[in-house]
């Protein structure tokens, strides 16, 4: 992203499409303009709004937020709930997650897994709307304490409990979920089959498993941008395809149900993220504290968006069920 003195919206729009922040100003609307180009980053088609909170209060004191070398910050928390909602790191926040997991018909007081449960978000949400206990797994241990310290500060340490674990080295109760699913995660995951075994084993007889994925499509994986986006990646990345992820799946004894291509879905929903957090950021400013980490995230985004705009990555909506 070219560091000028220019609009964070056209810094961003520059960066996206890999234009220069001359030639987005040329392109800006006049000030008389009331056209959809103030609520979408160069019109690009987005998801249904959806609630924000509000933005990251300027005086709020982040000095003691150390960067060592691990991701999840303070500060990159912030913003990504600034980007996707409260307590959300994924695109398309809760809202998405609640209508993959409508698509199951559970009824109420059920048992359900979340693999990479983040800031415990959908979690909290989904014990809340189901009246049901949902049991969260998170891998990053920075991502895993806030979770924890946020169901406890709710009331739900007990109906949305988190564990921090090694995806690889998990086991669980037999028979115990009525579902488990899971966003975007596997892709860092370098024991996956292993993880889909004790998935197959906690999940009860014919339950489903919902996953959503990055995936590189077979006969790419030596594309540079496929190389570019793994290297960009924060977490050390696994690539695997579609038909590996089938192959696994069958071999564990889960059915296949639904293969689905969203990558065009994913694409949409980090446009307008960002575009809701530059459209906020205008009238309220960036705390400077948070410009470095905006940035630093913009690009992390940008190489995710050109992985799937090149077609050699794609993000993938898999349902199975327990046989």
């Amino acid at each position: 992203m070219e560091k000028v003195d220019a609009p964070l919206r056209e810094r961003l729009v520059a960066w996206w499409q890999g234009r220069s922040v001359a030639d987005i100003a040329k392109d800006a609307p006049n000030d008389g303009d009331d056209g959809d180009s103030k609520s979408a980053i160069d019109g690009e088609e987005q998801s249904q709004a959806k609630p924000r909170i509000s933005r990251v209060a300027a005086e709020e004191d982040f000095s003691d937020d150390i960067d060592d070398g691990r991701f999840w910050t303070r500060k990159r928390i912030a913003v990504s709930e600034q980007l996707w909602g409260e307590s959300q790191i994924t695109p398309g926040g809760v809202e998405r997650t609640l209508e993959m997991i409508g698509a199951f018909g559970l009824g109420t007081e059920v048992n359900v897994l979340n693999i990479g449960s983040g800031l415990g978000g959908a979690a909290r949400r989904i014990a809340g709307k189901y009246q049901g206990w949902v049991t969260g797994y998170e891998q990053d241990p920075d991502l895993a304490a806030a979770a924890i310290a946020r169901s406890e500060q709710a009331g739900l340490a007990k109906k949305a409990k988190i564990h921090h674990a090694n995806f690889g080295e998990m086991n669980l109760r037999a028979d115990l979920f009525d579902c488990a699913f899971s966003r975007d995660v596997l892709y860092i995951v370098e024991d996956r089959e292993d993880l889909l075994v004790a998935v197959q084993e906690g999940l009860k007889a014919h339950c489903p498993l919902l996953f959503t994925d990055y995936f590189v499509t077979k006969g790419r994986e030596d594309d540079p941008t496929v190389r570019k986006w793994m290297e960009a990646e924060p977490a050390k990345v696994y690539p695997w395809n579609v038909e590996a992820a089938q192959e696994i799946l069958c071999q564990t004894n889960f059915e296949l149900r639904v293969v689905e291509n969203i990558s065009d879905t994913v694409r949409a929903d980090i446009f307008a993220g960002w575009a809701g957090f530059v459209e906020d950021s205008e009238k309220t400013g960036i705390p400077p504290q948070l410009l470095e980490t905006v940035l630093e995230l913009a690009e992390l985004w940008g190489h995710r968006v050109a992985a799937l705009d090149s077609g050699a990555v794609t993000a993938h909506r898999i349902v199975a069920l327990k046989i």
